[in-house]
Formats: structure tokens, sequence, C-alpha cells
């Protein structure tokens, strides 16, 4: 259901919708949320909430893994809900922690942050309202709190307004049709074949003459004239030392703390790392699971409600993220982790550890009912991101064959969550004991205070307050002795796999090893990675064959180089063009001292990116774990900034050519594409 809301230029009501938007839908225990999600009528909320920008703002809210014919009965949740909230007034907790996530949500210094409020400012000014209005957040959200305090019903009368009596709305039944795509196809082929067969010879001949303008028009070089008036960096403005943060690192009671004092507006950022070395292989599918469970269900004496309520007053959510890599040298160094990410406002910190330490102590993963909706919740999630992020899916897929750290990074973060989901909803009711006692073995195995790190972003005064906080609960942890665990793993190239499914576009990747980011070739495929995603890649995936984009990628902590390909039309066509990439910078690519000066300036653009306190906590907990020191990034950076055109084509030479002779290749698509591609040995998985 979509409602068309107010105009954007009304500030107040914006403001206001936004409010009602977290109180509905924002956590767990948000009435909306929990009575769509309580119903058993679907799996997870369609992407819902309210929309602010265009003049005209809606407000949107449905259920997805559902069947049509329940469309009446979630209409009348969603229309039942809103209207018994206006008539029975609204509850004054909920609404204060909606202030309080707004409060926080405009405080915060994120990615991007000029263009964000570059941003803010044109969603007013677009439309002649003031362009200030979004940026004076704290005044409006003083405005609410004097209105909602003085007029009684305040809030409750604009939910009636713009939601519960607004005749302006839609409702959108979208029923998934497996034979679309082949009948799409099958028609435009016919059509093109109908169109053709009434041209003549001579509008037959002028087609293809166009279609060779376009295609010199696209190949031609720029003119040396038109791109000496572009404004360009030389090395002499390029700093020499890499951008450091001010991070502190010290050990108390077992566990160790890293502080980094940065502005951060006062907010606090904290990281926990988790190292996972010895766990039991059995368990590793099942980390997916706990990720979702640790968060989405209760904790001590409190059931997932009671939880989420207490969690959103006082911080952001807590989430957790899982990965395996190895360090700077060594990617075979299989090191799994686990991270648990919060923060909040300065005022809420003491409360925010409290909270973020009985989600690390002490969940329960009892409440089955719970369980099983957060596992329909986790696999929607999970299907509904593999069309956006098919690329990624496709080079992790590509990639599991190369390394231990890359096969169980595709296991907890790839396409393969998704069999441990079906799998475990498909015998819930008889495995569901099974799954709650490996949730808790997981849980066990990480409470070591030799397993954990931490990483706090605030000041200096913040971090003693909470680290004493932190203290008083996972001081009094266990030590235990994590083993070394180089992996014996054996790579192999030469593959070929597909991933089949409802997509009208290929993703493709391209994946095999390479060295460790301590290397001293290292430097150079950052630089080849950069060049061929912005030049070569660009030229013939985007420009001549009408992808969305490619991306060439070397990862030394993994030690492997890949290519991918996001929303692409061609599937061998690419994979060709990925291969002959590497004779293009041997043969072709402009490797003059001029052009190697620019392409070392680009890729540092990638080193030299503001950090973000939300950023900080992050970059400094992985630089302390993976071993980038301060030395290894000076180096690092000065080999980069020494690269020569003879460098770049001995590496190509003797690490990627050798490499990409027998590389891993995995294409995301349909089933009717993969089996058209006829790439030798693909054997092909459903999704």
């Amino acid at each position: 259901m979509t409602y068309l809301t107010n105009d954007v230029t009304d500030a107040v009501t914006t403001l206001v919708m936004k409010v009602l938007d977290y109180y509905l839908l924002g956590n767990p225990a948000s009435p909306l949320r929990k009575a769509l999600i309580d119903s058993q009528l679907g799996e997870e909320l369609t992407e819902s909430g309210y929309a602010d920008y265009q003049r005209d703002t809606f407000f949107t809210v449905g259920l997805k893994g559902t069947e049509p014919e329940h469309r009446e009965e979630i209409c009348r949740i969603i229309y039942d809900t809103i209207r018994n909230e206006s008539e029975q007034g609204l509850d004054k907790g909920k609404l204060e922690t909606a202030f309080h996530q707004i409060e926080m949500e405009s405080l915060e210094i994120k990615e991007m942050y000029p263009l964000r409020l570059m941003d803010q400012t044109y969603r007013s000014w677009l439309y002649d309202a003031d362009p200030l209005n979004n940026l004076r957040i704290k005044e409006l959200l003083d405005e609410l709190r004097r209105r909602y305090q003085e007029k009684q019903g305040f809030f409750e009368s604009i939910l009636r307004d713009q939601l519960v009596n607004n005749p302006h709305h839609s409702i959108l039944t979208f029923v998934p049709d497996k034979e679309l795509l082949s009948r799409k196809e099958e028609a435009l082929n016919n059509k093109l074949a109908q169109i053709k067969a009434k041209m003549s010879q001579e509008e037959l001949l002028k087609i293809a003459e166009e279609a060779k303008r376009l295609l010199e028009m696209q190949t031609a070089p720029n003119p040396p004239e038109a791109l000496a008036t572009l404004p360009r960096l030389s090395l002499d403005d390029v700093p020499r030392e890499p951008l450091e943060l001010p991070t502190v690192m010290e050990e108390a009671a077992g566990i160790r703390f890293l502080h980094t004092d940065l502005f951060s507006n006062s907010l606090d950022y904290i990281e926990i790392s988790v190292d996972l070395r010895g766990i039991d292989d059995e368990l590793i599918d099942v980390l997916p699971i706990y990720a979702d469970a640790v968060v989405k269900m209760g904790a001590g004496p409190y059931d997932y409600v009671e939880m989420a309520e207490r969690e959103a007053a006082v911080c952001s959510g807590i989430s957790v993220g899982l990965s395996s890599k190895g360090t700077v040298d060594e990617p075979e160094l299989f090191r799994p982790s686990m991270t648990f990410f919060t923060k909040g406002l300065e005022r809420n910190l003491a409360k925010m550890t409290e909270v973020l330490k009985e989600r690390f102590l002490s969940p329960d993963f009892s409440d089955k009912s719970r369980l099983k909706d957060v596992l329909y919740q986790g696999r929607a999630a999970r299907r509904s991101s593999i069309i956006p992020n098919g690329g990624r899916y496709a080079a992790l897929y590509a990639s599991r064959h190369l390394s231990k750290n890359c096969e169980v990074s595709e296991r907890i973060n790839g396409v393969s969550q998704l069999d441990t989901f079906d799998m475990l909803l498909e015998d819930f009711e008889t495995g569901a004991d099974e799954l709650v006692s490996k949730l808790d073995k997981i849980n066990d195995f990480i409470l070591s205070t030799s397993r954990i790190t931490v990483s706090f972003v605030g000041s200096r005064n913040s971090y003693e307050i909470f680290k004493k906080n932190l203290l008083e609960g996972l001081g009094s942890l266990p030590e235990t002795q994590i083993p070394d665990t180089t992996s014996c793993f054996e790579p192999k190239g030469g593959c070929a796999e597909g991933l089949a499914a409802p997509a009208d576009v290929a993703f493709v990747a391209l994946a095999a090893r390479s060295v460790s980011a301590s290397d001293p070739n290292a430097p150079i495929l950052t630089l080849l990675s950069t060049q061929l995603s912005y030049g070569y890649l660009w030229e013939k995936i985007r420009v001549h064959g009408g992808a969305y984009g490619a991306r060439a990628e070397f990862d030394g902590l993994h030690g492997i180089f890949d290519f991918w390909s996001y929303r692409d039309p061609f599937i061998l066509e690419t994979i060709q063009t990925f291969k002959t990439s590497i004779g293009y910078v041997e043969k072709e690519m402009d490797l003059s001292q001029k052009a190697v000066e620019q392409y070392v300036i680009g890729s540092l653009k990638g080193l030299d990116r503001p950090i973000r306190p939300g950023n900080a906590v992050g970059t400094a907990l992985e630089r302390f774990l993976t071993g980038q020191t301060h030395e290894f990034r000076k180096a690092f950076r000065q080999r980069l900034i020494a690269s020569t055109g003879e460098e770049i084509k001995r590496v190509t030479r003797e690490i990627l050519a050798p490499a990409f002779a027998q590389p891993c290749i995995c294409v995301l698509s349909s089933r009717e594409r993969l089996e058209d591609a006829g790439i030798e040995g693909m054997k092909i998985k459903d999704l």
C-alpha cells in the first residue's frame, strides 16, 4: 500500500512524517512492523517507509514472500493498525525513541558528507522552499516537541490526515511468473524480425552505416587539445605520507582496546571483533543465522520486543558482520571473524554499552516462533539482494575455489547462505532444537577475552567510561588458546559455474590468485585495477557493451585479483574482454611517464578518501588486525608513487597473464541465457 502524503515544502509535516515512519516501522517493536510480521502472512516487509526525495512525498508499506489471496487481509492489518494508533493515542515512549533516532541521524557525519548536505538543501530549494529547512533539524525537532506537548493529539491528527483518512493510495500486488523472461525475449525477437522483414535493402544498409558511425564515435580518442584543457593534479600535489588515524592501543583484562579520538559531533562508535579461528566447520554455515538472531531475538530476561525497544531508545541498533581474510603478509592465514557494531549519542553511552553487553553475553534463542520469523526475514533479505548485488555475488562465488578464506567468505556472505536458510526452514519443526543448540555453541565459543578486540571512536572521556562499563561484563570471561590456522587449501582454476536467477541481464565474474598486500608488486596491481576499471573496461563493457558497469579489483588480504560486470547484456563477449584486458596493458595502454603519473594519482584517490567517524571505527580495527601498520602503508604508498610503465608491463606479464590463463568463472543470469552462452563445462545451479 502506498499513500500520497504531504508536499515536501511543508517542513514541519515532513518531519512529523519521519517521526511517524520510525514510530510505525523503525524497529521490530514498532506497531505496524510487528503486526505484519506477527501475522505470518509473509516473510519480510517490502522496502517500506516515508520518502521525501520528491515534491509529492509518499508512505509505502507491504509484505513480500506472501500469496495473492492474502492481499485483503494484509491491507486490513495495515489500515487497522494505523487507525488504532490514531484512536488510542501514540505511545510516548515510542515517540521519544523516534525523536532520538532522528536526532542521531541529523548529527552523524557520514560518508560523502558535503554531498549529503547539498542533497538536503535541494530537497526543498528545488520547489522554491527555504533551502535550509532540512539543515535546521534541531530547531524543527524543538518546534515539534513544543507542539506535541502543547496540543493534545498533535501526532494523531496528522496520522489521520496523511494515512488513516487518506483516499489517495494505491494497492499493488506483484506475482512471480517463471515464464516472463522467456516470453519477453521471444516477443522482442519476433517484433524485431517483423520490423526487419518490412525494411528495404537501402534501409538495412542505412542502419548498418549508422551503427558503424556510432562505433567509430565511441572508440575515437579525445583529441589531445581537448584533453589539455582539463585541470590535472601532479605528483607534487600528492602527500607523501599516508593519512593516519589518531589510534592508541592498550590491553585490559586480556582484551585489546583501540581508541581513536576524532571529532564525532557528540556520537560514539563501537565495533567489537571476535576471532573465530578454531570454530567447528559444521557451525560456519550457521554463522549468518547467528548474526541475524543475536540482534533480533531476546536477551537475558527480555523478550525480542523488549530488547528492540531498549535498543532503539539508546542507540542506532546493533548489527553483526562476518568476514574471513588473512593479513597483509599472509593471505592464506585462515582467520574468520565476527564484528558487533553500534553507535549512539554520548549521553546514552552507559545504557548503550549495557544493551550491547546483553546482546553479546546472554542472547536467548529459545523462542522458536521468533527464530522462525528471523529465518524467513533473513532468507527474504538475501534473496532480494541477489540482483542488486549480482556482480559481487558472482565474484564471491568464482573466488571460492582459490583459498580457504575465499571459500568461507562465500559460505557466510554469498549465495550459498540461501541453501542453509532453505534447508533449515524446510525442516524447521524437526530441526529447531538442533539449530538452537548450534546457536548456543557459537555464543559459548565467542565468549573469550583472547578472541576480543574492541575499537572505539569518541572523546577520551567517553572512551574511559565505555571501557570501564564494558569490562564489568566482558573482563571476567575466560581466556582460550587461539590456534594457528594457516590453510592447506588446494586452489583450483579453469572452472566455470552459472547461477540461475530471474534476471534478464547477466553478472559476469572472473577470479584468479595473485599476491599478498605486502608483496612488492601489490601497489602495481592496485594501480591496474583502478585504471582498467575506469579505462579499458569502462569503454568496452559500459560504453560499447551497454552494461551498467564493470570492475577490476585487487584484494591483497585474500591474495586474489578479480573482474566483474554489473547488469550486463553480454556474457561471452564480457569474458573475452576481461581476458583481453591483460594483452591491452602490454600492447596498447599508454605507459608514458605523463600517463602513468595520472594513473598513480587516480589510484591514490582510493587510499586518501576522507575517513568519517563511522568508517574510522572499522578502519582502525581492520588496520590493527590485518597488520596494516604505518610502516606498511607508507612503503605501499611510496612504491605506488614510484610506479613506471615498465613495471606495469612486467607485473601484468608475470602475475596477471599466468593467473588468468585458467581463471575461475561465474555468471549469474537466467537459466536460458546461461544455457545459450554455451560455456564449455559450465555447471549451473538454480537459486
